[in-house]
């Protein structure tokens, strides 16, 4: 692989941490977890720490999903959210 797949590959699986300057940050275990349109589970930093907290009862089997927008981009509208999505992680959630 070359350099600047790398980098694209480290970008798109990064959170956003920053907006100025843009910052990306990396966590080992969120880097397991899905985007989900409608997720189980939502994050947040505190402080220095990464934060999950259930926003509904997970079963045993399920799989834990978060967004991949930041707080302030799920106040937007949907079509903000989309183009958001599709501009920083290249899908569309429908």
């Amino acid at each position: 692989l070359d350099l600047e797949r790398l980098l694209q590959v480290w970008i798109l699986n990064c959170f956003e941490h920053t907006d100025e300057p843009l910052g990306y940050s990396t966590y080992f275990m969120s880097s397991f977890m899905s985007h989900s349109c409608y997720p189980n589970a939502v994050w947040h930093y505190a402080e220095d720490d990464f934060v999950l907290r259930a926003r509904e009862k997970i079963d045993t089997d399920e799989e834990i999903t978060v967004s991949y927008l930041g707080e302030d981009n799920l106040l937007e509208s949907a079509t903000v959210r989309r183009t958001h999505l599709l501009d920083t992680k290249h899908f569309v959630c429908d």
